[in-house]
């Protein structure tokens, strides 16, 4: 029955460690370190090392051995902040290193644990329990017996393989805190010791965030925000864009901004990071006569389709515009590039349409009668009967066989 109790309990454990999210617990901020004693050599004579790693503060954790001095013991131990009231009940962990490291002998601190894998072999994991709260700030999780005869070898602790790192209390059901850092046996070489410091989210200037000590945000030049809180629950102030040279659209005004407000807001040039408006870099402007007829003050690049004159001024208005005949014979006031795009003739600079100066009249395709300029007709096949000819009646459906009377005549007809 206690075997099942164990089983029961420690299934409970791992599924919390499964399932529920990491909370801000007793245990927050804790780390898993390595401590190997300086007179504590292994012999097989032993009723377990659990109680000798003798370390009283996390600082004072011995995490360098030589190699090649025979078998010793190290400890892992669960390790808080000394101001915590730490409430452990399981801790989750995994190890890994290589084989020139050789475990000869283990054991867990605990009142029950369950192995992961092949345990203690490399990248596999355990989990311990307790069954009342360990309330130090030091607290022995397992041990090892071993040795390794190759300098530069290290042995580390991992996060369990499934579970994770993590420290869970007397709570129903458990809260978990997850492991801040892992530390390391260095042979012949030295290990790394991660004691426990209060962490919380560091706003950097760049607009950045990282969660680190209080000592190590203000050595970097940041801004602390408290401990245990997570950059997820900040939002760190944002610096301002870079700047830069604008020249603002149409005009050879130059200001500083970035490169968004330029090109969006003042629909500018942006000549890049820290550019200069003195000299300034903006382009000259001038007198537009945009295709249209309209007059408006722009740089040469935005007068791709008119009359632009460096310097020039829209009052009094500059630009060519004359009478305009359209291909239908109708008459508008307008530029010339525009009357040329529009398949128009241009009747000169200052011309009218009062009188209108435009003759056309009907034009035949087949039965087909359209008003067009005699040019327009003869440029799309058509049979022109004279200026001033109208389509209705639809001269173009002469009963007459056209081989019975000539064109002259029709034409004479409907004048």
């Amino acid at each position: 029955m206690r075997d099942i109790a164990l089983a029961v309990m420690s299934a409970g454990l791992l599924a919390s460690v499964e399932c529920q999210p990491a909370l801000a617990g007793p245990h927050q901020f804790g780390t898993f370190i390595v401590h190997a004693r300086a007179d504590l050599a292994y012999t097989s004579d032993h009723d377990g090392y659990c109680g000798q790693s003798g370390l009283a503060s996390c600082e004072d954790a011995r995490t360098t051995v030589p190699a090649d001095a025979g078998s010793r013991v190290w400890h892992v131990l669960a390790a808080f902040l000394p101001e915590s009231s730490p409430r452990l009940t399981g801790v989750t962990f995994g190890v890994e290193f290589p084989a020139d490291v050789q475990i000869i002998d283990h054991g867990h601190c605990g009142d029950f644990a369950l192995e992961y894998g092949e345990w203690p072999a490399s990248e596999t994991g355990l989990a311990v329990i307790w069954f009342s709260p360990r309330t130090t700030s030091l607290v022995e999780a397992a041990w090892f017996g071993g040795y390794c005869e190759v300098p530069g070898t290290v042995f580390s602790l991992i996060p369990h393989p499934t579970q994770g790192g993590t420290f869970s209390d007397d709570s129903t059901p458990a809260v978990l805190d997850s492991a801040e850092g892992y530390g390391a046996l260095g042979f012949g070489q030295p290990g790394s010791l991660l004691c426990p410091v209060s962490l919380g989210a560091c706003c950097f200037e760049d607009g950045t965030c990282e969660r680190i000590s209080e000592a190590e945000c203000s050595a970097r030049r940041g801004e602390y925000q408290g401990d245990g809180i997570g950059c997820a629950e900040v939002e760190c102030e944002q610096p301002p864009p870079p700047t830069g040279a604008c020249c603002v659209r149409n005009s050879e005004v130059c200001i500083y901004t970035d490169e968004d407000t330029c090109r969006g807001t003042h629909l500018g040039i942006w000549h890049g990071v820290g550019s200069p408006c003195e000299p300034s870099p903006c382009p000259p402007v001038g007198a537009c006569c945009g295709y249209w007829g309209g007059c408006f003050i722009s740089w040469s690049r935005n007068c791709a389709e008119g009359w632009w004159t460096e310097g020039g001024d829209c009052d009094p208005f500059p630009c060519p515009i004359g009478a305009c005949c359209l291909p239908l014979g109708n008459c508008g006031v307008i530029a010339p590039l525009l009357c040329n795009k529009a398949a128009g003739e241009y009747l000169g600079d200052g011309t009218t349409c009062d009188p209108d100066p435009c003759d056309s009249g009907a034009c035949c395709d087949g039965e087909k009668c359209t008003i067009y300029r005699s040019d327009i007709c003869d440029e799309v096949g058509g049979v022109y009967l004279g200026d001033e000819v109208p389509c209705d009646p639809n001269p173009c459906l002469e009963p007459v066989p056209v081989e019975r009377r000539s064109w002259g005549e029709i034409k004479r007809r409907y004048r």
